[in-house]
């Protein structure tokens, strides 16, 4: 996992330089020429995101979400951006009837995640109207998981689960312009957690997201 990360961070930031080395975009204005280079964004998404978790826990807590993602930062030099975000998912429900021992149980269980962070991402336009953009950044995950356990011997169990990680976050994507100010986007994003095998149960998260950008 290291070398992929060293990998696609390498090439993340040679693209960021070779976005840096292009020329800036202009406006004409009246006879005058005007260069742009700072831009406010902001974004909206709509995702669907697939949780790995280990250790058979996935028999009892739900690993496929729906999220939405607030966004906002500054581009530069129409090339580049810098934006933070604030993720939070549906609350998915899970019920699962299995033995403790040998004796039968019903297992409820409610799961959740909040995540925020920051993003850096690279525009590189094959045409006028679209942007192929990739990205990296970085995110806090707090994972939640209620239960609420009953036994056919009329014993029970209830209590909320949590687990918190930090995350590098890389992903690709599309946008294309709809006005000066508007674009859509879609994207694909997988995010590495700091997951350790003796005391975590989820490893990591891919997502795939369709959002809008409101460029200022």
């Amino acid at each position: 996992m290291k070398k992929i990360i060293i990998s696609f961070l390498a090439g993340f930031f040679l693209l960021c330089g070779v976005a840096r080395a292009q020329t800036a975009p202009v406006q004409v204005v009246g006879d005058k020429t005007e260069t742009k280079y700072l831009q406010g964004v902001l974004g909206l998404d709509v995702s669907g995101i697939g949780v790995d978790i280990t250790d058979g826990l996935d028999n009892f807590v739900e690993d496929a979400y729906s999220a939405i993602t607030l966004s906002a930062g500054v581009k530069v030099n129409n090339q580049i951006s810098l934006t933070g975000f604030y993720q939070f998912s549906s609350e998915e429900d899970k019920t699962t009837y299995a033995y403790l021992g040998s004796v039968p149980g019903t297992y409820k269980t409610t799961g959740s995640f909040k995540a925020y962070g920051v993003d850096a991402s690279v525009y590189f336009p094959p045409s006028e109207k679209v942007n192929v953009v990739a990205s990296a950044g970085v995110g806090y995950y707090d994972f939640s998981v209620d239960f609420k356990d009953s036994f056919s011997d009329g014993s029970y169990a209830w209590g909320t689960y949590e687990e918190d990680h930090i995350g590098l976050r890389f992903g690709i994507g599309a946008e294309v312009k709809l006005a000066e100010h508007i674009a859509l986007t879609g994207n694909v994003r997988y995010v590495f957690l700091d997951y350790d095998d003796d005391t975590d149960y989820i490893e990591n998260l891919a997502e795939f997201g369709l959002g809008v950008r409101f460029y200022f």
